[in-house]
């Protein structure tokens, strides 16, 4: 009998009896096979282990401890994860990676501050496309006529008449 194929790994809940026993368990479990992808492009951490067992008891201590990850299976591997940049912020602090978790926030702040910018400057085009638009429909050249209108008024309303001629 093969000894790698009888041994099976469990998490050991009776040693994790107290919250700073779960963060360190946590811990040594995203050291030992966790990454967190570059916030500036993505928000994704996960934690990998080629053991099922292992993987569906550190998500039930996950859950435990209020978090909400999922799970997928890649390349005969089990994987905990967490998409939600809050979420991530939430664990690096409670593992304790405070700093880590500050450039997270820090990376969402700037996201989110330049598609604010990004969102105003293309409001903004359009607003300007639009009056640009509007523009182009006022001929501007000498007065033909003495009134009391004004000139681009009378350039707007000789150009809807002319349409109405062509609509008949």
């Amino acid at each position: 009998m093969d000894l790698k194929s009888s041994l099976t790994l469990h998490v050991n809940f009776g040693m994790l009896e107290e919250e700073t026993e779960c963060m360190a368990y946590l811990r040594g479990a995203f050291l030992a096979g966790g990454s967190v992808t570059d916030p500036t492009k993505r928000y994704h951490l996960e934690m990998t282990t080629s053991h099922y067992k292992v993987s569906r008891e550190t998500c039930a201590l996950l859950i435990e401890c209020g978090f909400s990850p999922k799970e997928l299976t890649r390349g005969g591997n089990n994987i905990l994860y967490f998409k939600q940049s809050d979420y991530i912020e939430d664990f690096l602090t409670a593992i304790g990676a405070q700093v880590s978790a500050m450039g997270v926030m820090e990376a969402k702040v700037e996201k989110d501050l330049r598609n604010g910018v990004n969102r105003r400057v293309n409001c903004e085009t359009a607003n300007l496309t639009k009056v640009v638009d509007a523009l182009s429909l006022i001929h501007i050249s000498e007065p033909t006529r003495q009134a009391e209108i004004s000139y681009a008024v009378f350039c707007l309303k000789k150009k809807k008449k002319k349409k109405k001629k062509t609509k008949k």
